[in-house]
């Protein structure tokens, strides 16, 4: 009878609602026992709300980057004084960003640079500094205030003598020198807000191709990224690193690498534009005047592929490929490799 008594009085107050204009309040109110909305509970007005689906913290995507610039160098040596030159500079980077579950991802990454300078195709030559090649991986966690991880990677470096004559015999004047590096260390990011913070600390040790090289060296490097908008970054980044020249009495290395980088997205699907300075200087001991520094700067495009449509490249940065391996010790290696000494 109670039953009956209370579905009367729920079909009534909702054909007086209805006839009245008044709002109809929602089931769940009369489960509260309201029979008019305004006698419905707040909580019971709340619109039910689907649950959020949660975006993975790591995307599988890839990205290539292709640069052109210009390159100045000045090169002080204790048996060539100082000579300073502009070059020209091409760079490639590839990046694949796999994703592993559980917020772990794999990085992998191939690319280098190569000077375009006179000493590559004049066969009366000077000892220049050529471009290195670097091949390697990340392996990380991260969510969505940090990432930790590891990378590890290998270069090949190469010095132009007298001409770019590569089956000239070596040992002779005409033989191109080319060193191999390792570079291994670990990496952490921050996440606040618009500002990201990356370190790295690592250690490189170079092959024995030559005597007067970097070798054995400890750097550490510190870079961080400010987001104007959620499509346009400005990066800035500063590294630092120490080494002993290999079988030579003049002892310790010096190196450092510094620069800043603003990139956009939106010109077109897919395709980031950026803009680089950077630059590389490493110096031989306190005492000896030999040292190389170099300024460059370089314009680019980021081809990025296998991602999610309508991606910021602030989101990309976050879930995707966000690491690289420095080439400041590569670079150190080769201004050593016969160019400064």
């Amino acid at each position: 009878m109670r039953k009956v008594v209370g579905v009367t009085a729920m079909l009534v107050a909702l054909a007086a609602a209805h006839g009245s204009g008044a709002e109809t309040p929602p089931k769940k109110c009369f489960d509260k026992g309201a029979l008019t909305y305004a006698d419905c509970p707040a909580a019971a007005k709340a619109p039910i709300e689907a649950p959020a689906i949660a975006k993975p913290a790591v995307l599988t995507e890839f990205v290539l980057d292709l640069s052109f610039g210009g390159v100045n160098t000045n090169t002080v040596s204790a048996s060539s004084d100082r000579l300073e030159k502009n070059i020209a500079r091409i760079a490639g980077l590839a990046r694949a960003n796999l994703a592993l579950g559980g917020g772990f991802a794999l990085q992998l990454d191939i690319g280098g640079e190569a000077n375009l300078g006179y000493a590559a195709f004049n066969p009366f030559g000077a000892h220049e500094y050529g471009g290195a090649g670097l091949i390697g991986g990340h392996l990380n966690w991260r969510d969505d205030a940090w990432l930790l991880g590891a990378f590890a990677g290998a270069g090949k470096i190469m010095v132009h003598t007298s001409g770019f004559k590569p089956i000239a015999p070596k040992g002779t004047d005409d033989y191109n020198k080319s060193e191999t590096g390792y570079i291994v260390g670990a990496e952490a990011q921050a996440f606040l807000g618009d500002f990201t913070l990356y370190g790295q600390f690592g250690f490189f040790k170079s092959s024995e191709n030559d005597t007067e090289v970097l070798s054995d060296a400890k750097f550490g490097r510190l870079a961080g990224s400010f987001y104007l908008t959620e499509n346009t970054v400005f990066g800035a980044e500063f590294l630092y690193g120490e080494g002993e020249e290999r079988d030579s009495v003049t002892g310790d290395l010096t190196f450092w690498g510094w620069g800043a980088t603003v990139r956009h997205r939106g010109f077109a699907d897919g395709i980031d534009m950026f803009a680089r300075y950077s630059a590389s200087a490493v110096k031989i001991d306190d005492t000896d005047p030999d040292k190389a520094t170099e300024h460059f700067v370089m314009l680019g495009l980021s081809l990025r592929l296998g991602a999610e449509d309508g991606l910021t490249l602030k989101e990309s940065h976050r879930r995707g490929v966000a690491l690289d391996l420095p080439l400041a010790p590569f670079r150190a290696t080769g201004y050593t490799s016969d160019v400064v000494d």
